[in-house]
């Protein structure tokens, strides 16, 4: 678990959960919220940082023959326009950017579930997460929701998660897949050629999509 701080809340919320490691600033030996983490995780293991430090401005693999470059995805201003009849609830704008940032650390072709923990104001996680797939409907279908659907066990339209891809949409069949598992909220960066017809989709189910303008795909 990354933490900017440790704060009551936090730790409440690390109390109910099976973590391995804890990484925040303004952590020692000493620390009372370590001592209060202690008690319950025997085996936790806690780094103290300064700050989080700037992302390389260049990714780089290394591959038979050569490497192949990619520049940092560094976005934080992602737009979120509203394109389906259902309106995009604006306090879901916080864990749609949340849902944004996790989908961009992962492999290309990636979709992310969140949700916003309950009871804990502006505590986010990632509930499932599919990466690394020919297509995004596999991502969705065989990865993404059935680890959402264990982590979950009241459901995913129960618990308000939002589901982000990392490019756009080539054909409908993604929101059909997320529509039969009970997505309700979808972010998607657009421009296909075929956008209307996701669109058309969601407004069919009564889902309510978003598009940013910004391609996060990682190679």
């Amino acid at each position: 678990v990354f933490c900017a701080r440790i704060v009551d809340d936090t730790v409440k919320l690390l109390f109910d959960i099976f973590v391995d490691a804890v990484v925040a600033p303004g952590l020692s030996m000493g620390c009372d919220v370590l001592k209060r983490l202690a008690l319950k995780r025997k085996k936790l293991k806690a780094v103290a940082i300064r700050r989080f430090g700037e992302v390389p401005r260049e990714l780089v693999a290394s591959v038979p023959g050569g490497k192949l470059v990619q520049g940092s995805d560094t976005s934080v201003d992602d737009k979120l326009e509203c394109v389906t009849k259902v309106a995009w609830p604006s306090e879901k704008n916080g864990l749609a950017m949340f849902g944004i940032a996790v989908c961009r650390a992962l492999k290309s072709n990636s979709i992310a579930i969140v949700r916003e923990i309950p009871g804990v104001r502006g505590a986010f996680q990632l509930v499932g997460a599919g990466q690394g797939q020919p297509n995004r409907v596999d991502a969705i279908s065989r990865l993404a929701i059935p680890r959402a659907s264990a982590v979950l066990k009241a459901g995913i339209s129960e618990n308000q998660c939002v589901l982000v891809s990392d490019a756009f949409f080539p054909f409908r069949d993604a929101v059909d897949a997320a529509a039969e598992a009970g997505i309700k909220f979808i972010v998607q960066p657009g421009g296909s050629i075929r956008d209307k017809e996701s669109i058309e989709a969601c407004d069919q189910f009564g889902i309510a999509m978003v598009f940013t303008g910004m391609r996060h795909f990682r190679h």
